[in-house]
């Protein structure tokens, strides 16, 4: 008996983490985005996340690697504004760290070719 209980609360401890890991901050949106924008600006953000985590990845720095894969694994879009001109800027964080600042912006505009992250070009 006792083994079961022990796998039952570890079975229940990994669910708990995973419900932890996936549910976050409802993502604010200001301005008039439909679905589609929303869900393609959140894409593009953790896109550009992950291409952040490996640009600042060095082999010789393996002490900040722990902090480079929470960030990567727990870091959200909480707030998307659609800004002037076709253009929105994106804001990722955490939970924890969405009030103290944490987290990325990015300003991506609207082409006729779909979303792109914006470039000296586009400002």
């Amino acid at each position: 008996m006792k083994p079961t209980i022990i796998i039952s609360a570890g079975v229940a401890c990994l669910a708990l983490a995973v419900m932890w890991l996936f549910t976050g901050p409802r993502v604010e949106v200001h301005g008039s985005l439909s679905e589609h924008d929303v869900a393609e600006l959140k894409r593009l953000a953790r896109i550009e996340t992950r291409r952040q985590f490996k640009s600042d990845f060095s082999r010789q720095d393996v002490r900040h690697l722990p902090r480079l894969l929470w960030r990567m694994v727990c870091e959200k879009v909480v707030q998307i504004d659609q800004e002037r001109d076709g253009k929105a800027l994106v804001t990722t964080g955490t939970a924890r760290a969405q009030s103290g600042g944490g987290g990325a912006r990015y300003l991506f505009v609207n082409t006729k070719d779909g979303w792109k992250l914006s470039t000296p070009e586009f400002e």
